[in-house]
């Protein structure tokens, strides 16, 4: 009886230790930040980029917006949209650097008919990417959202005063030597969006 009891003893020690090395090991929660205001438009446009973007079954996307807007009155992107398209509305750009001055937070209204949308807070990204090994990083967030595409990264909405013409900034985020930055330039034709070009920005 001697023997049994200091037995116990430490088999219930090791059992706690065991216990606690697997509560160490859960991956913390990450809860979305309240969102900030966002007109159902936007979330129309975002979904519409998305769904014709994508097709994979898992779309990950970064509750904050981006932070760096690559279309101002001083680059010569603005010059490709008003050659290519002679109803470019210039006011789009004035718009879209005044709704970007800050960050915003977005709500989880993003939609998709084929595909699993998840919106990932930014203390879980930063989470995920916190170390200078980039590839042990990615292989992280790969396996917590297996089979997705990577994250994407989208601006606010810059409009023109009649609301029917759109363009904002997106980037797209898929490995540790993968991504991409583009402008999108949007329209409304008979009552419905409608994606007209596409310009990269930038290619890592």
């Amino acid at each position: 009886m001697n023997c049994i009891k200091p037995l116990s003893v430490l088999i219930f020690a090791a059992g706690m230790l065991s216990a606690g090395c697997e509560n160490n090991s859960v991956a913390p929660d990450f809860p979305l930040e309240t969102p900030d205001p966002i007109d159902s438009t936007d979330y129309e446009i975002y979904s519409l980029i998305l769904n014709e973007t994508f097709s994979s079954e898992k779309i990950v996307i970064a509750q904050k917006s981006i932070d760096h807007i690559r279309v101002t009155f001083d680059d010569d992107y603005i010059d490709h949209f008003t050659e290519n398209f002679p109803d470019f509305d210039t006011t789009l750009v004035e718009n879209l650097c005044e709704v970007n001055d800050t960050t915003y937070l977005f709500a989880d209204k993003f939609h998709s008919d084929d595909n699993q949308l998840i919106v990932v807070s930014p203390d879980e990204l930063a989470h995920i990417f916190d170390s200078r090994d980039v590839n042990n990083n990615w292989q992280e967030f790969y396996q917590k959202y297996k089979n997705a595409v990577g994250y994407i990264r989208f601006s606010r909405i810059g409009y023109n005063d009649d609301k029917d013409q759109a363009i904002l900034d997106t980037g797209y985020y898929f490995g540790s030597l993968g991504a991409e930055g583009n402008i999108i330039y949007l329209v409304k034709e008979k009552g419905q969006w409608v994606i007209k070009d596409r310009m990269m920005t930038w290619i890592s």
